[in-house]
């Protein structure tokens, strides 16, 4: 007897197979979306650094220095970065805020000439000069004399890290 199709047993081992591999499949996405959380803050962030930099380069008025502010996190987890703009008479305007995922935390130093660094605590910061770039550190509340600041974000739980320096001489971010 010539037979066409499949049988029973067949099919349910096919449904098995295809039900296993979906669940690898799907089970592998939740890393993948913290990759790209990941990967979107770090680059949120050279963004914003970036962004200042030029606003301080073209502005006209009375604002006299751009910044942007980073903050460990707080009693609920979570850091901030913020950039802002501050007039000849101190007056200070938040232009944009963005707040760290929870999983990740952020982290700045000082970087030395002599492989010691100075840690800037629980805030950080750069602000350009209208119209220049010239640059200011912010660590801690101190302003280091050192050439290069560190920012960088680091997962609360896992490996991932990554980091970016601004130099003194030019504001520009740039990757290790």
């Amino acid at each position: 007897m010539n037979k066409s199709g499949f049988t029973l047993l067949e099919l349910m081992i096919s449904i098995v197979v295809i039900l296993i591999l979906a669940a690898a499949v799907l089970g592998g996405t939740g890393s993948v979306m913290q990759n790209l959380r990941f990967g979107n803050a770090f680059n949120k962030i050279v963004f914003m650094v970036q962004s200042v930099r030029s606003m301080a380069l073209i502005a006209k008025g009375d604002i006299a220095v751009y910044g942007i502010a980073f903050t460990q996190p707080n009693v609920d987890g979570f850091g901030a970065v913020e950039t802002f703009s501050q007039s000849a008479d101190d007056q200070k305007t938040v232009l944009e805020s963005f707040i760290l995922p929870s999983n990740i935390n952020s982290y700045f130093y000082a970087a030395k000439s002599a492989n010691v660094d100075i840690s800037c605590g629980n805030s950080a910061g750069v602000t350009f000069e209208r119209g220049t770039v010239r640059v200011t550190f912010d660590c801690g509340g101190q302003s280091p004399t050192e050439p290069v600041v560190v920012f960088g974000l680091k997962e609360k739980v896992g490996t991932r890290s990554k980091s970016f320096r601004v130099h003194k001489q030019t504001g520009m971010p740039q990757m290790p």
